[in-house]
């Protein structure tokens, strides 16, 4: 029975200190990982700034091309619809930029929940097996134990 017990310490302190290790790994990744988040939403946020400057200019141009077009000869008219076209092309461009870093931030916000979730249980895991270590830590033998209480005489010293 005093073997099985020390086999279970062993066992349980071994596995707390693995535990711990992947609880301090995991912890190093979701700080990366938040970085990372942080950045991206920086850049989405700047990405989108510039998406809505784009915008704004190519719908000033249609609207100025809608009002002038009587006033305009043929010519300026021409010229005038191909700058439209062009601002309508850096617009298209940069909202699919901006949807595309979208995507890369929702999945990248996806996987730092999912690793964020394995956190917790492995705590959980780690101080179960911290206490199971506990609970079977080797136990000095109680006639050594009463023997130096003997000795010590009624004063403890």
């Amino acid at each position: 029975m005093k073997r099985l017990r020390q086999v279970v310490f062993v066992y349980s302190l071994v596995a707390a200190f693995l535990l711990l290790a992947a609880c301090i790994c995991l912890g190093f990744q979701l700080t990366r990982q938040r970085a990372v988040l942080r950045a991206q939403s920086a850049r989405l946020a700047n990405l989108s700034r510039v998406c809505e400057a784009v915008e704004l200019k190519y719908r000033a141009m249609e609207q100025q091309q809608r009002e002038a077009r009587a006033g305009y000869n043929p010519r300026q008219a021409i010229e005038m619809s191909i700058r439209v076209q062009d601002a309508k092309d850096v617009f298209i461009s940069a909202e699919s930029d901006c949807h595309a870093e979208a995507q890369d931030y929702s999945a990248a916000e996806r996987t730092y929940a999912r690793r964020s979730l394995w956190l917790v249980p492995l705590i959980a895991v780690f101080l179960l097996h911290l206490v199971v270590a506990s609970a079977f830590l080797p136990q000095r033998d109680a006639s050594r134990t009463a023997g130096r209480l003997d000795r010590a005489g009624p004063g403890g010293g």
